[in-house]
């Protein structure tokens, strides 16, 4: 019994020495090793001073604590530090054939990632000493076994710089929190993760899903709000080529991503993007070009295997657009993306659309929508410059897509300054830049293009209403053609000189109208005029108010073109070729004065109706005239014969007859060349005048 309570005594003595042993090197020797192994790394590898705080080693329960742990970057910044880390390693190790911890636990981590300016990032520094050798990918089995119950991570903090940049950006997100559960690099667990984050100006990141390394695979959920998009626009505004003003932006969606030996699967469908108060300008510009109220993608899908991406629906919903064309003839939205400072590209032919290759990337919207924005329009061309506000301003477009053959289809509707309206269905073939369809213009009130009658005229648009219903076609080399009906309502120029009626007339509609650009033939098949009216004047110099009416007061400076022809180098355009097969006038009026008389002579032809038939610019065509009329409103008026006004060889054969008119009306003629004024008769008149090759017969 003594033999065996003494062997009882020295085995229970030998264990508490163990114990004490393996106690003091848990509590002291494990600390110390960790501390110095550290530093040690640290020092040898990086040449940079790890600073650690206290460790802590609980041999027993297996858990290590270290606090206020900090490694600096190359340039004595900050790279990574935290405040504390907790790490339990399970027992159930030793079973598991593999690292098995209870729980990871670290709080207010922070990270400093910055691509420097020769674009290393300064994380790549800690792959130094871990350089790979040839044998290793050879020797690769796949992720060692790692078995974690719980990883926490609190009060994170995420410091990022790119100093790539002519502007250097810098953001910061924090706190930022992660619980990762049941994870492991085997496929028997289910690896679930909870990421949360929250930025300095707001911004929130939720992310939840499941993650595995064996094979390499993840899918989950994710929702981002409340991003003010100018904080972070900084870093693609330079790549991008134009400013973010204002925006906030929110997304939530979901992905599924794997990779293994059958090669990368990702899919991922974002089920709403929203910005509010988008506003964009170009850089180095004062003013915003677009401010969208509200911007929403309904269901953007991405899918890396079919090379495909889609939106469900684009919507605009609300905002304002400026659109200027300035006087080099370019339009700012397609220079949104210059740099201000850059030289803008000069007007050029249309690139040539090139379809997409086969097996290339698709993206397909099939319903982009723009409702109630207000868009100004201005051409500043010319000097005031002409404005137009369209103000609701609505557009949809439906089956975009970057596959080859795709046709959009095109609707807009607008209110030109509250007064005139534009409707517009339309179709687009993209490959090959072709754009045809009807549009319907009504009420627009013309007198907005007076600055462009200024450059060619002395004539002042008091009114007028435009109208038209055509058929449009737009080709990618600029060729146009119209064909419908055009009408104006109510028009009155006015002599700028004189103050004036110089043409007015209460309704001239154009019936078949037709124009195409490409063979340069404008026809028309009736041209009805109801109230024409037309002011004759020669003045005391001798000249005529309708050649110096048509005169500027100074050369008009020449155009800079928008978008040059795409045959640009080939024969210049012919002269359009005019044929209008009727023109019925009904109820005209006609006043001529003759000025260089003195006392001043004056005639008028009232109710005047009739027609022209024939009138084309072809030299040999002969226009039939059948007019009749009133003089000063008793005395019956005809004028009939041939003409062509058309024609640069102007051809004129017309009879004119007038029975009783009252003579007291020529007196200012019979007094200067016969000497003598007319008291009263009547006078009856059957004259023809013959003009051909601009001589007078």
């Amino acid at each position: 019994m003594f033999r065996l309570t003494r062997r009882l005594i020295v085995i229970a003595a030998a264990s508490a020495v163990l114990v004490a042993a393996y106690a003091a090197a848990g509590f002291w020797l494990v600390p110390w090793l960790v501390r110095s192994q550290a530093e040690q790394f640290a020092d040898e590898n990086y040449g940079r001073k790890l600073a650690i705080g206290e460790v802590r080693f609980n041999p027993f329960t297996l858990v290590l604590e270290v606090d206020r742990l900090g490694f600096p970057d190359a340039d004595g910044e900050p790279l990574a530090s935290f405040d504390t880390l907790l790490v339990n390693l399970g027992l159930s190790s030793l079973w598991r054939a593999g690292a098995s911890f209870q729980e990871i636990s670290i709080g207010k981590p922070y990270i400093r990632p910055v691509i420097r300016p020769g674009g290393e990032l300064n994380f790549a520094d800690l792959a130094q000493p871990f350089a790979e050798t040839p044998g290793d990918e050879a020797d690769d089995e796949g992720p060692p076994r790692l078995f974690i119950a719980l990883f926490n991570m609190t009060d994170g903090h995420v410091h990022f710089e790119d100093r790539t940049l002519a502007t250097p950006y810098a953001t910061d997100l924090k706190p930022l929190s992660l619980e990762l559960r049941d994870f492991s690099t085997t496929a028997d667990t289910d690896n679930a993760y909870d990421l949360y984050a929250q930025a300095g100006s707001g911004a929130s990141l939720g992310w939840n899903g499941e993650v595995s390394l064996a094979p390499l695979a993840s899918k989950g959920r994710f929702r981002f709000a409340n991003l003010q998009a100018p904080k972070h626009w900084d870093y693609v505004r330079d790549r991008a080529g134009f400013d973010v003003t204002s925006g906030v932006l929110g997304f939530n969606g979901d992905y599924d991503f794997a990779a293994g030996d059958s090669g990368t699967r990702l899919t991922f469908n974002l089920q709403e993007i929203g910005i509010d108060d988008l506003g964009i300008r170009r850089i180095g510009e004062d003013a915003d070009t677009a401010k969208f109220a509200r911007l929403t993608l309904t269901n953007f899908g991405f899918d890396l295997a079919k090379a495909a991406a889609s939106v469900e629906k684009v919507l605009v919903d609300g905002g304002s657009v400026l659109a200027w064309r300035g006087a080099d003839g370019v339009v700012n939205l397609t220079q949104l993306t210059v740099p201000a400072g850059e030289a803008s590209p000069p007007a050029s032919a249309p690139a040539e659309t090139v379809p997409a290759e086969s097996g290339a990337f698709v993206l397909t919207a099939p319903d982009i929508e723009a409702r109630n924005l207000v868009v100004q329009v201005e051409d500043r061309q010319v000097e005031p410059a002409i404005k137009l506000a369209l103000d609701p301003f609505n557009l949809r477009v439906t089956g975009f897509s970057t596959a080859p053959g795709t046709t959009i289809g095109i609707v807009a509707d607008t209110k030109i300054d509250k007064t005139g309206s534009l409707a517009a269905d339309l179709q687009y073939a993209l490959d090959e830049g072709r754009l045809e369809g009807k549009a319907q213009l009504d009420a627009f009130e013309m007198t907005v293009i007076q600055p462009y009658l200024d450059r060619y005229t002395k004539l002042d648009l008091m009114s007028g209403k435009l109208a038209g219903d055509l058929e449009l076609t737009l080709l990618a080399d600029g060729g146009f053609a119209a064909d419908g009906t055009i009408q104006v309502d109510r028009f009155r120029s006015v002599d700028k000189e004189t103050h004036e009626d110089f043409v007015k007339w209460q309704r001239l509609r154009a019936e078949g109208f037709s124009y195409d650009g490409r063979t340069a033939e404008l026809s028309i098949k009736t041209l009805r005029m109801r109230s024409p009216y037309a002011r004759v004047i020669i003045a005391d110099d001798e000249t005529l108010n309708v050649v110096e009416i048509m005169t500027p007061a100074k050369p008009a400076p020449a155009y800079q073109t928008t978008v040059k022809m795409a045959t640009a180098e080939g024969p210049p355009p012919q002269e359009t070729q005019v044929r209008i097969d009727t023109v019925a006038i009904k109820d005209g009026s006609l006043n001529f004065a003759d000025f260089w008389i003195q006392p001043n002579y004056r005639v008028s032809i009232q109710q005047l109706n009739g027609s022209v038939v024939g009138l084309s610019s072809d030299e040999a065509s002969r226009a039939r005239l059948d007019l009749e009329g009133k003089v000063d409103r008793y005395a019956p008026a005809t004028i009939d014969g041939e003409m062509n006004l058309l024609s640069a060889t102007l051809f004129t054969n017309i009879r004119v007859k007038f029975d009783g008119v009252d003579m007291t009306s020529v007196t200012p003629y019979s007094g200067r060349f016969a000497g003598y004024e007319i008291e009263k008769g009547k006078l009856s008149v059957d004259v023809t005048y013959k003009v051909e090759n601009r001589a007078l017969d």
